[in-house]
């Protein structure tokens, strides 16, 4: 990456994307009313967070400034209990809680939290007036709605799931309004998932998980409106490849979606029942 340069996309021969070019790509994809922007290789992204090109995006996406840290916000401390909503700074740079946790590594644990240039001022009363909730939106971890008079936050993505009825996908919260539209799941690169037989014909799905680090594991069975069917706690997840057999003799012919819920991130996979 050569962060100083703001205006073309090549460099003796290697094409790369500048800050420039991204907050221009970042305006298309938001002028073009794009369903989303997709990262390549989120692993080579500056260190550095005035030169984060992820930064970029996300300030550029919720109105922030693009390379400070967001604000002046209470630091980051393992030993307390955070909650949806809340901002710390940390090696830096700010991060959002996205999930209830006590204390996780920011950088580490990155199902408990985001990077935001969010400063530290949200989080009075309602949460100020936000976007009204709908149906046919597609929002992302991290997006903040007004509904029936109350804010909600997006713990996951979703098509537009009620924030009453799906509550695995959303929680109330007092936090400002922010649109996230960027998801950058890890568990994209450190598991992956295979569910089988499929359809299923029995009453035991089996659940393989192939991963490159141990880290504890849950899963969420739900139907197509997001509710919750089953939960299943399966302890602790070892490196290689693991086999679960799960019980499926209680779910009714249909389409299901399993979410596979490591401190790594997150993993959906569908299936069906005949």
């Amino acid at each position: 990456m050569y962060p100083n340069n703001n205006t073309c996309d090549q460099s003796n021969g290697y094409g790369y994307n500048a800050k420039k070019l991204i907050e221009d790509k970042v305006q298309l994809a938001l002028n073009e009313n794009i369903g989303g922007i997709m990262i390549w290789a989120i692993d080579q992204d500056h260190s550095n967070p005035s030169n984060s090109l992820l930064n970029v995006i996300d300030a550029k996406l919720n109105g922030g400034s693009g390379g400070g840290s967001g604000g002046s916000c209470t630091p980051w401390s393992a030993g307390t209990p955070y909650y949806v909503g809340d901002i710390v700074t940390y090696t830096g740079s700010n991060y959002i809680c996205v999930h209830d946790n006590p204390g996780y590594d920011p950088v580490i644990s990155h199902w408990f939290w985001d990077p935001t240039s969010q400063n530290c001022s949200g989080g009075s009363g309602g949460g100020g007036a936000c976007s009204e909730w709908s149906a046919v939106t597609q929002y992302y971890t991290g997006d903040i709605v007004s509904y029936n008079g109350s804010n909600y936050i997006c713990e996951h993505d979703n098509p537009g799931y009620d924030p009453v009825i799906s509550t695995w996908f959303w929680d109330p919260t007092s936090a400002g309004c922010r649109s996230a539209k960027l998801n950058t799941s890890y568990a994209t690169k450190n598991m992956e998932v295979y569910v089988y037989p499929n359809p299923l014909s029995n009453t035991t799905l089996n659940l393989d998980i192939e991963s490159n680090k141990g880290s504890q594991i849950d899963v969420k069975i739900l139907d197509l409106q997001g509710r919750v069917i089953k939960r299943i706690d399966l302890g602790k997840l070892n490196t290689g490849r693991n086999n679960f057999k799960l019980d499926a003799s209680d779910l009714r012919v249909g389409t299901y979606l399993i979410y596979i819920i490591s401190d790594q991130g997150t993993k959906t996979k569908r299936f069906s029942v005949i």
